[in-house]
């Protein structure tokens, strides 16, 4: 692994490197869900840094995880539309 000088302590610093690799990575910065499971319309935006989904049991947290694993290119089925809509769009 690669070492490189910290901005901080100005040590060599390889979980510096690690960091830097993340920070460089491109981030979602928005999620706009229509017709999605039970979801009409919806948009999140993303602050940068850490985000954390929490809520009581049925808020629809996992519905928000299920549309993450769409986005990143796992396949989806009918059953990912919401009843009544002819498409849903992530």
């Amino acid at each position: 692994m690669a070492r490189i000088a910290c901005e901080f302590c100005g040590l060599s610093c390889p979980l510096q490197s690690l960091a830097l690799v993340f920070y460089k990575t491109p981030m979602l910065r928005t999620l706009y869900l229509r017709d999605f499971v039970i979801v009409e319309q919806l948009v999140i935006e993303f602050a940068s840094g850490f985000t954390v989904f929490s809520g009581e049991t049925g808020a629809g947290k996992s519905i928000l995880i299920d549309a993450l694993n769409l986005v990143l290119g796992e396949r989806g089925g009918p059953e990912s539309i919401r009843a009544g809509a002819a498409k849903t769009e992530i």
